[in-house]
């Protein structure tokens, strides 16, 4: 995600990616103290659904469970400290995304429908639970 130093809103932290032919992608979201003592954050995602398959990985560990219910923490952070990355997997449905067409002469077509997901990535410090930030992936799939 991007917005360094931008916090309380995802106005300026909004990414997007292009999924071609229903291709898995992914985004990362950093998580930064930039508070003025050692904190750690609860972190928050959105869910995937019928279209979008939507993981969350902490290096290789999947932690999709902990970030959908909101339980998936952060390590400890000393102020200004860079820490927590996710990485955020999106695979699209090719059933959902794929049409086949004949033509009369009996070839196949292959047209790849349109759809997109906004997946939010919440942040919520654990020592004031009013300090919050997030940010927007956004998957688009042609």
């Amino acid at each position: 995600m991007k917005g360094d130093r931008i916090y309380g809103t995802s106005a300026g932290q909004v990414v997007t990616l292009v999924s071609r032919k229903a291709r898995t992608v992914q985004g990362y979201a950093k998580v930064d103290n930039g508070g003025d003592g050692e904190d750690a954050f609860r972190m928050r995602g959105t869910a995937g659904n019928r279209k979008f398959a939507v993981r969350y990985y902490e290096g290789k560990k999947q932690i999709t469970a902990g970030i959908l219910t909101g339980r998936h923490e952060s390590s400890e952070m000393a102020p200004g400290e860079e820490g927590t990355l996710i990485r955020v997997q999106v695979k699209p449905s090719v059933k959902e995304f794929k049409k086949v067409k004949r033509k009369r002469n009996g070839k196949k077509v292959i047209q790849w429908r349109r759809g997109k997901i906004n997946l939010t990535v919440r942040a919520t410090s654990l020592l004031e639970s009013s300090k919050e930030d997030r940010g927007i992936l956004g998957v688009k799939v042609k």
